[in-house]
């Protein structure tokens, strides 16, 4: 274990060498004095120094196991926080996904003006409750060293453009420019973590607008042409703005914990001080790097190098996403505990037209129950745990069941981004749909997953369901208003369409 400088594991240890290096010293000169001056020395110093390192090695001994003991309590220490933290982040989260999930629904009912500037208030708040609450579990995880990454097919060109243009309203209201630029030669596809990529660049992203009141940001994605080997490429995604920069000595500061450039940056600007050290541990954990380049009052340059597994991309393995009248009649099974996630589901799937043949729970009986059924189930929507080992068993079971056989098996999971989706490929599940999750996700997922015609079937995940519908779409609007264009053009643009 690492022991943290000031901490009294620290002290503790630095004791126990002074001691020892303090009582050698002195033993020595008291061996040396009695060589000097002793006649019998011949006889007498032999059975001083043999009593006097006895005693030592006899303290040395126990100062080592008092030592030992001290680490052990301070690493268990550490776990059980760790644990607490993961748990409760795991408790409170569950909450929140009825609470952003029926706050969705109720956005789709009737509304006055004012009930859904309230609505928007909720889930915006919501919002950024959960993200406080994702970087508390990544903090935990981080330092349990339980943090896993996932490995999944996605398109790096559309997941940075995405991000772009979620973050141009905040450019315009600051009226800040971002220049774009995407090497030409850079392959689009990779295997890798899109959900950890987006959230470093989105942090990055965020804080370049948060610091910058004047001029550009500029975001680069390009490689320095270094093969790491036979699969990987060196690539750099580069974030520079114009604001108000770093000094040179809080270089280092800023990407520790609960730290910050200045004190007074929270008052200013908000935020915990978390991002960045959960960004460097976020690139670490991929094997990459992270630099800064910056000047004070000039602006910063924050670069991150990663080596990206190249996807080559064959033609004719495509995904046609079905018609929603497809999806009319077919037959679905909900395995799931919570209450409120059956609700959600329950009433997506009225809407779509999709009929909820019966709801189970998560116990091992369910099994004998589905067998009995008359119909053939179509879609089956799994509350999927990977801490639980029972929750992975009674999936074996389930997928071995007759009527299930050609089921679409969709994962709803509440372990966001913690490598759950490489694991849910394994055991045989279709698609990937972490929680708190909307309509338009739901649906998104059901239309891909019966048009999926790929030859070699992978994981369908909302990061390939938004390449599938949004990515190089473009729509003609039709609208004199002024006011009105300005408005389906921002919305597009979050969407990527021209």
């Amino acid at each position: 274990m690492r022991i943290k400088k000031n901490s009294l594991l620290y002290y503790f240890r630095n004791i126990i060498i002074l001691f020892v290096f303090i009582t050698f010293f002195a033993t020595f000169n008291f061996i040396f004095i009695l060589e000097q001056t002793l006649i019998v020395k011949n006889y007498i110093l032999p059975s001083i120094v043999a009593v006097v390192l006895g005693f030592l090695i006899t303290k040395i001994a126990i100062l080592n196991k008092m030592y030992i003991t001290e680490k052990n309590k301070a690493q268990q220490a550490n776990r059980f926080k760790s644990l607490f933290l993961a748990n409760m982040s795991h408790e409170i989260r569950t909450p929140m996904n009825a609470v952003l999930g029926f706050s969705e629904l109720l956005k789709r009912t009737k509304l006055n003006e004012k009930q859904i500037d309230y609505i928007n208030t909720v889930l915006e708040s919501g919002e950024i409750l959960l993200n406080l609450i994702n970087d508390i579990l990544d903090i935990s995880k981080i330092e349990a060293g339980e943090l896993a990454l996932e490995y999944i097919e996605f398109d790096l060109n559309y997941l940075v453009r995405s991000l772009v243009e979620i973050m141009r309203p905040k450019l315009q209201e600051k009226e800040i420019k971002l220049l774009f630029k995407y090497e030409d030669d850079l392959p689009l596809k990779y295997m890798g973590d899109p959900t950890r990529i987006r959230q470093i660049l989105l942090n990055l992203l965020s804080n370049a607008v948060k610091f910058t009141n004047k001029a550009e940001i500029k975001i680069n994605v390009y490689s320095n042409n270094k093969q790491e080997s036979r699969d990987l490429l060196s690539v750099i995604l580069s974030v520079k703005d114009t604001g108000i920069g770093i000094p040179s000595d809080k270089k280092e500061i800023i990407f520790q914990k609960f730290q910050q450039a200045d004190s007074s940056t929270t008052r200013n600007f908000g935020g915990t001080g978390l991002g960045l050290s959960i960004i460097k541990a976020l690139v670490n954990k991929m094997n990459g790097n992270i630099e800064l380049i910056s000047t004070s009052n000039e602006g910063s340059e924050f670069k991150i190098i990663l080596p990206l597994q190249v996807l080559e991309v064959i033609d004719n393995d495509i995904i046609i996403p079905v018609k929603i009248e497809d999806l009319k009649g077919k037959k679905a099974i909900i395995i799931n505990d919570n209450k409120e996630d059956q609700d959600i589901i329950i009433d997506i799937c009225r809407e779509i037209g999709i009929d909820i043949i019966t709801v189970y729970n998560l116990h091992t009986s369910i099994i004998n129950t589905i067998n009995s059924l008359s119909d053939v189930c179509e879609i089956v929507f799994f509350n999927f745990n990977l801490s639980t080992l029972k929750n992975e068993d009674l999936f074996k079971h389930i997928i071995k069941i007759e009527n299930l056989k050609t089921a679409k098996l969709i994962a709803l999971v509440l372990e966001k981004n913690v490598g759950i989706a490489a694991k849910c490929e394994d055991l045989g599940f279709h698609a990937f749909l972490p929680k708190p999750f909307t309509k338009s996700e739901l649906l998104g997922t059901l239309k891909a997953l019966f048009g999926d015609m790929r030859s070699k079937k992978k994981l369908i995940t909302r990061h390939i369901v938004e390449e599938i519908y949004f990515k190089d779409k473009r729509i003609l609007v039709a609208e004199d208003n002024f006011s009105n264009q300005k408005y389906f053009e921002i919305l597009l643009h979050i969407y990527c369409i021209s």
